[in-house]
Order: structure tokens, then C-alpha cells, then sequence
């Protein structure tokens, strides 16, 4: 359709507590996760504060739902630098007792699991399966 691209999420399959390691591949992903890692969240500046964080965690929360026979996957990811405020306000809470090293380990889900501009088109509506978006989602998330 001839949007471009505003940004990025990044996330996979885990299993445990313990976050993946930096700078470092990831490797082959678990045979039995229990969570969903989101390793990163990016946007450009000219999408920020337009909703479009808000659809892709909701995107990728909708995704850790259909996990593990319809019981659904926490979603988990190491909140570094000040960005714990960012995460709160969607959803993530602190896991206590978890130890993220380089950061706050928050989650989102069941904790006691233990397991179009040049910049980039960052509407909600312009979100396409194609971004890492579904539009469905991106609907929910303005209602």
C-alpha cells in the first residue's frame, strides 16, 4: 500500500526467568516456552505518541494469548534505563523477586505462570500484518 515502515517490535519464545543474554545470539529457541520475551520496542520519533507503541504491545499480547493450548503465555521483558514508567503504562508490572541484572524484569499476564510519511506511517489504522500490526488489534486498542 505504500506505507513505510515507523517502527519495530522485536519478541520470542522463552523459557524461565531468566532473561536472555546481550550481546549475544540468541540461539535456538526453547522446545517448551512458557512466556513470550519481548526483546525490544522501537519507534521513530515521528510515530511516538501516536498510538502505535499501544497497538504493537497489544499485538504481541494478543499473540502470548493464543500460546499453550488456549492458557496463554505471560509476556515478559527486561526494562532498562528509565524506560519502567513506558512499560507501567502498558500493562507490565515488576516481577518481584526476579533479577533482571541489567534492568527491571516486569511482565505482563499471568505472573504466577512462573513460566504514510517519510518518517513512516504511524496511524493506527495504516498498521498492516505486514508491519508486525494487525488492524483488528489497532481497533481494540482506540475503542
Amino acid at each position: 500500500d505504500g506505507a513505510a515502515i515507523g517502527g519495530y517490535l522485536i519478541a520470542h519464545p522463552w523459557a524461565g526467568a531468566v532473561p536472555p543474554a546481550l550481546d549475544t545470539p540468541l540461539g535456538p529457541l526453547p522446545d517448551a516456552p512458557d512466556r513470550l520475551w519481548l526483546h525490544d520496542l522501537a519507534l521513530l520519533p515521528a510515530c511516538r505518541g501516536t498510538g502505535a507503541a499501544a497497538a504493537a504491545v497489544a499485538r504481541v499480547t494478543a499473540l502470548a494469548v493464543g500460546q499453550a493450548g488456549g492458557q496463554g503465555w505471560p509476556v515478559w521483558l527486561v526494562a532498562v534505563g528509565d524506560a519502567a514508567g513506558f512499560w507501567a503504562r502498558h500493562g507490565f508490572v515488576a516481577v518481584p523477586g526476579a533479577d533482571g541484572g541489567y534492568g527491571t524484569i516486569m511482565a505482563r499476564g499471568a505472573l504466577e505462570a512462573g513460566r504514510g510519511s517519510p518518517a513512516g506511517d504511524c496511524s493506527r489504522e495504516a498498521a498492516s500484518p505486514r508491519r508486525g500490526f494487525v488492524r483488528a488489534e489497532a481497533r481494540r486498542a482506540q475503542r
